[in-house]
């Protein structure tokens, strides 16, 4: 389980300096790559899955939400104001921001069967016990 927990921590770091290549000048990018950051900081850091596991979760998904809504940004604002051609700037944004979006994706995949796991580990030593004193009553 611990592979999955260090690539899970270093796909969110790298797409954080995958969302930071795209700047569009908000501050919700540096929010965004910030949170990436943290998480992945977190993920690498949990021993098993608690806290720091849901807040890399958390993270993660924050990624996969604002990938579209940057890629929507770049299309449809940013290239009517500075009159650039959308197409050009949308393949320049799909570049790095594919990966940041696959990146995401892997993490809070893994992170979600590591939840899994733990859960099902959790029924296997807490709940088997408690049914089997309630067959015996």
């Amino acid at each position: 389980m611990k592979r999955k927990t260090v690539f899970a921590g270093v796909s969110l770091l790298a797409s954080s300096i995958l969302n930071m290549l795209v700047r569009i000048g908000v501050f919700l990018d540096f929010v965004v790559s910030g949170l990436l950051v943290v998480g992945g900081v977190c993920v690498l850091a949990m021993k098993e899955w608690d806290s720091k596991g849901v807040f890399g979760l958390v993270c993660g998904l924050a990624g996969l939400a604002y990938t579209p809504i940057k890629l929507t940004t770049l299309y449809f604002i940013l290239a009517s104001i500075l009159h650039l051609n959308r197409f050009w700037l949308l393949g320049l944004g799909l570049v790095f921001l594919i990966p940041t979006l696959g990146l995401c994706l892997a993490s809070t995949l893994l992170l979600l069967s590591y939840r899994k796991s733990f859960f099902s580990s959790i029924r296997v030593e807490v709940l088997d016990p408690i049914e089997k004193r309630f067959w015996f009553l």
